[in-house]
């Protein structure tokens, strides 16, 4: 029986991909760089995680501009709020309704850019606990479990009644290597389309997902499966 839903932010929730593409060209008119990608189309298609590497593969210096990078991404995303994924406000507001349901958000995004966005979209109370990244607690990037574990254990649930929904091969990932490091049964895992992969990578990817949908209305359907 699940009774208990991470989801990624960016991608899942968030219809963030046009406005990451917007926060790398403000900082790249802040850093003095010129992006090799010209639109959110080239984004997706060159997306590359843990998300320093991407940083580095558009030119920037992330080995001594770091901690400018972090400071200038949380001052322009605490004035540039996200959207969200059509339908999944919704399916959030139903599922933290559902009896004995507890939700959490693993995400790779910066702590304070997921609770301002949260806040701003009147979500952060359907949600039992949000854990993002903290640069002065140098958080493990996906797929690193030892953020997902905490949100687990925050919550006192195990692996196999848990499900993570995330957009990339890394969400994946990040559950399969809880799983490793507990060995006390698997997370389940969703895949949506809706985020930084194209359903052909995610279907591509090993280990791949134990479902790929293309909708948030489509997440309800998939929690009746292992219910049965």
């Amino acid at each position: 029986m699940i009774n208990t839903i991470i989801f990624d932010f960016d991608g899942v929730i968030a219809d963030s991909v046009e406005t990451i593409f917007k926060w790398f060209q403000h900082a790249a008119s802040v850093f003095g760089i010129q992006l090799p990608i010209k639109d959110s189309g080239e984004l997706i298609a060159n997306f590359a995680e843990p998300f320093p590497i991407f940083y580095k593969f558009l030119g920037f210096d992330w080995e001594n501009d770091q901690s400018k990078i972090y400071n200038e991404y949380i001052t322009y995303h605490s004035t540039h709020p996200v959207t969200l994924i059509n339908g999944i406000e919704q399916v959030i507001k139903n599922l933290a309704a559902t009896p004995g349901m507890k939700l959490g958000i693993v995400s790779s995004n910066m702590q304070k850019v997921l609770e301002y966005n949260l806040e701003y979209h009147n979500l952060r109370d359907r949600f039992d606990v949000v854990i993002g990244i903290d640069k002065d607690k140098n958080s493990p990037l996906k797929p690193d479990p030892t953020l997902l574990l905490e949100a687990l254990d925050s919550l006192g649930s195990g692996l196999q009644e848990s499900v993570y929904i995330g957009d990339q091969p890394s969400d994946v990932l990040t559950a399969y290597n809880a799983s490793q490091v507990r060995n006390k049964g698997r997370m389940q895992t969703i895949s949506i389309t809706t985020g930084f992969a194209t359903r052909e990578k995610l279907e591509n990817c090993t280990p791949s997902a134990d479902h790929i949908i293309d909708h948030p209305s489509q997440i309800p359907d998939k929690l009746e499966i292992y219910k049965n």
